[in-house]
């Protein structure tokens, strides 16, 4: 209908009444205007809002009154239609004040004599009190640049041709891959609850190939290096951008979003919650938003760009907690600072493999690198999200918590918190992972709870290893638990990782793909490495189901909490290595039972494990047993170890150099008699033992010898002889000699007197190796001897005599140091 035809009112009736209303301060309803009344010029509007000047000289009475009242109120229309575009651009006031506000509600506007370049709204470049466009229909608003000192309203606003297609997932299929994460987490019995499926964000109403680009089909808003002075709503309204343009026809700076504020400063909060979609992402890109930016209830999907797209903004708060809040493509917050919280309570988030953003071939569901959130970061509450996590070098001032979340992620990863900062607790509690969790060189000052998580490893292209949890070099201030029906399918790495609390693996299970190469054995991959690991408080090692090597080696421990099931499975291999832990809460692995028995045999069970011998844990386990008053137990251990050892220098002798076999082999000799005999040095019962077969043994050598007449009197020879005052040599008579001692010496105490040096019975004096007068040769074993000749036995007897006496020197002097437990204290 031409606006200009006879039955129409004139154009200066039009604006006459438009500026009637406007000094009311009332609204133009049109809704009940005869046929084609309704209909109103873009370009009436528009010189209705810049007539309104005012004077260059003060005015007085009902003139400045009905225009002080048109400022303030500006134009303000309902149900109407508006043929062609608002143009305000470059447009202000007198002075440079801002324009009257721009106030529409139900209004419809028709694209007639407009090019498809277009805006239906443009106040680039212009200063304007307020834009409000309620339950529009339209194309495009415009904003480049425009300074708006009050807020923008688009709430209920959407295209012209919108049908209503845009309430996407709440009801849609699995997303692809989605059948893998429920059988993943079905077969694992630990994991009992049930799994709620990931909802699809439908894919594009129309499709862009070969589609025209009808500006009825989309309304979108380009508000880049905008300023608001007040908040910007988009409550309940359907944004949608125009059909993709092809990758590379286009620069960077000119991709379209559904709702662009790129380089805008918002004084207040963007509201775009209760239900509003975005089909063609939100972009704040190096924006300002002094407020919060609400999704609650949104709707969002990539289009040229990302869903929503935060990169090195600047903004109070993200909150989208109820209703459920959907992302189709990734929600970016690379470099962002947010001074609130980052909340995404019961989110839908779906990475778009289409989309430009994705990184290294495979899309994000969620980046936040290099973000600073000044509170707490939440996706919980039944957060699901098909895509990775990517939150590497995130700095979060309150807590991080992803309690309940299930991540499926794409290639490999599905948390990425490398380097991450936490300044207070990072919550996994009950989280489903399918991808590796990675938190190598983050800085958490609370606790890290992972109790009942499962995290399902995927294997990275040309890697042998699946990780499920890579923590290396991970700091935790306070508390790090990971059991309570926890389950892992892939390996656990927390090498050289920093526990200030405790680390408590109760009712943990960990196992391997059946497709992982690192299950063979032959790789000597360790399914939980804690090797370097620092805990200040206990660790907790109890109830577990471990299908995988373990690995202490050199980690330091305070309190030692372990029984004989929170270890890898029976034969599997346990890395004691340079393990060290200042007590043991249950030294017999088992609160139930604490008998030395007990603890002597769980505990060297349990350091045989070992891939091969260390000295160190047996020291070191010796050591905390005596210690707490153990020392029958810490003795056992340390014996154990000197036996290992020996068996070890053994084999090293078998390797060797023949030249070097024999010296060694001595001294392996010499040690394994120590130990026989005196336990080491550190079993004074043993060496009574030693000390009194010794003496038997004596005792019936002498005996013996005795018997046989080969113990004679020990005479001393006289030279001269004393007569009166005579001195001479005697002369030449006959003499007895070789008399046998017979009952002069008592065996037992003989031998004794021999043994021991620092004793004189005056036994050995009186007899000495000799053959009595009536010795015979010995006719013993004929068969296997001979007969033994006299002079024989008595030159047996004297190199016995000798060998005993050097015997009973060094037996003695081990004995002492046995007794003295010279070495039990040294060990202690």
């Amino acid at each position: 209908m031409n606006a200009g035809s006879s039955d129409e009112p004139t154009h200066q009736g039009q604006l006459a009444r438009l500026r009637e209303f406007m000094a009311r301060g009332e609204w133009l309803d049109l809704a009940s205007e005869p046929p084609g009344c309704g209909v109103l010029s873009g370009n009436l509007i528009r010189e209705a809002l810049l007539n309104i000047q005012a004077p260059d000289k003060p005015s007085t009475g009902d003139d400045a009154a009905c225009l002080s009242s048109q400022a303030s109120s500006g134009i303000r229309i309902r149900n109407g239609r508006i043929v062609g575009g608002i143009d305000l651009s470059g447009c202000q006031g007198d002075g440079g004040r801002s324009l009257p506000p721009l106030l529409l509600e139900n209004c419809e506007f028709l694209r007639e004599g407009l090019d498809p370049c277009d805006a239906d709204v443009d106040v680039s470049d212009c200063c304007i009190r307020a834009v409000s466009l309620v339950n529009c229909r339209l194309s495009e608003l415009r904003a480049i640049a425009a300074d708006i000192a009050r807020s923008l309203d688009v709430s209920r606003s959407g295209p012209m041709s919108s049908n209503g297609d845009h309430d996407w997932g709440v009801a849609g299929n699995k997303v692809d891959g989605e059948a893998e994460f429920d059988r993943l987490l079905a077969d694992e019995a630990l994991y009992t609850e049930e799994i709620v499926p990931i909802q699809t964000i439908c894919a594009r109403c129309n499709d862009a190939a070969g589609q025209d680009d009808d500006p009825e089909t989309h309304f979108w808003i380009n508000m880049k290096d905008a300023r608001i002075g007040g908040d910007l709503i988009a409550r309940n309204s359907v944004l949608r951008s125009p059909v993709l343009r092809a990758p590379g026809t286009f620069p960077p700076h000119d991709t379209r979003y559904a709702l662009k504020l790129a380089g805008a400063i918002i004084m207040g909060s963007v509201r775009a919650n209760d239900g509003s979609v975005f089909d063609g992402g939100i972009n704040l890109h190096l924006a300002v938003v002094k407020g919060e930016v609400w999704l609650g209830g949104a709707r969002l999907r990539a289009g040229e760009g990302g869903a929503f797209d935060a990169m090195s903004c600047d903004v109070g708060g993200v909150y989208a907690r109820f209703p459920s809040f959907a992302c189709k493509g990734e929600f970016n917050l690379d470099l962002a600072r947010v001074r609130g919280s980052v909340i995404l309570s019961n989110a839908l988030l779906e990475s778009d493999a289409n989309q430009p953003t994705k990184i290294q071939g495979h899309a994000r569901a969620l980046s936040a690198e290099a973000c600073r959130i000044e509170d707490d970061f939440i996706l919980s509450d039944n957060c699901r999200t098909r895509g990775g996590l990517h939150l590497r070098r995130v700095d979060v001032g309150g807590d991080l918590l992803l309690r309940g979340a299930r991540i499926l992620g794409q290639k490999q990863l599905a948390v990425d918190l490398e380097e991450a900062t936490v300044g207070g607790n990072l919550e996994l509690h009950s989280a489903g992972c399918v991808g590796t969790v990675k938190l190598s060189g983050a800085r958490i000052r609370g606790d890290l709870d992972a109790n009942s998580a499962m995290f399902v490893g995927r294997r990275a292209d040309g890697e042998n290893r699946t990780l499920a949890l890579d923590a290396m070099d991970l700091h935790v201030g306070q508390s790090f638990l990971f059991g309570r029906g926890a389950f892992t399918r892939g390996d656990v790495n927390l090498l050289r990782a920093r526990i200030d609390g405790d680390l408590g693996l109760y009712r943990f299970k960990a196992s391997r793909r059946s497709d992982d190469p690192a299950s063979e054995s032959s790789l000597r991959e360790f399914i939980l490495d804690l090797g370097w690991a620092s805990v200040k408080g206990n660790l907790v090692l109890e109830a577990n189901d471990i299908a995988g090597a373990i690995r202490l080696a050199h980690a330091e421990v305070r309190v030692l909490c372990d029984t004989s099931t929170g270890y890898a499975r029976d034969g599997e291999v346990i890395d004691l290595s340079g393990f060290r832990y200042e007590a043991l809460l249950h030294p017999s692995m088992n609160p139930l039972n604490g008998d030395s028995a007990a603890c002597v045999s769980a505990r060297l069970k349990w350091l045989s494990r070992m891939p091969a011998h260390d000295p160190q844990p047996y020291m070191w386990l010796s050591r905390m047993l005596a210690r707490d008053g153990r020392v029958d137990e810490a003795r056992d251990v340390f014996i154990e170890k000197q036996n290992r050892d020996r068996r070890q220098k053994f084999a090293e002798i078998q390797r060797g150099a023949i030249s070097l076999r024999l010296p060694r082999l001595t001294i392996l000799l010499c040690s394994q008699l120590f130990h026989w005999l005196f336990g080491d040095g550190l079993k004074p019962v043993n060496a009574l033992m030693t000390l009194f077969f010794a003496a038997v043994l004596g005792a019936g050598v002498f005996w013996y010898a005795n018997t046989q007449k080969l113990l004679v009197v020990d005479q001393q020879p006289v030279a001269a002889s004393v007569s009166e005052t005579r001195i001479g040599a005697l002369a030449s008579t006959d003499i007895v000699d070789n008399i046998w001692c017979g009952r002069n010496i008592d065996p037992i105490i003989y031998a004794i007197d021999v043994f021991v040096p620092l004793i004189d019975f005056r036994q050995e004096s009186q007899c000495r190796v000799g053959a009595a007068n009536g010795a015979t040769r010995l006719a013993t074993f004929p068969q296997v001897f001979g007969v033994v000749s006299v002079d024989v036995q008595v030159a047996a007897l004297k190199y016995f005599k000798a060998a005993y006496s050097i015997a009973g020197w060094i037996l003695v002097s081990l004995a002492i140091i046995t007794f003295s437990g010279t070495l039990q204290r040294r060990l202690e």
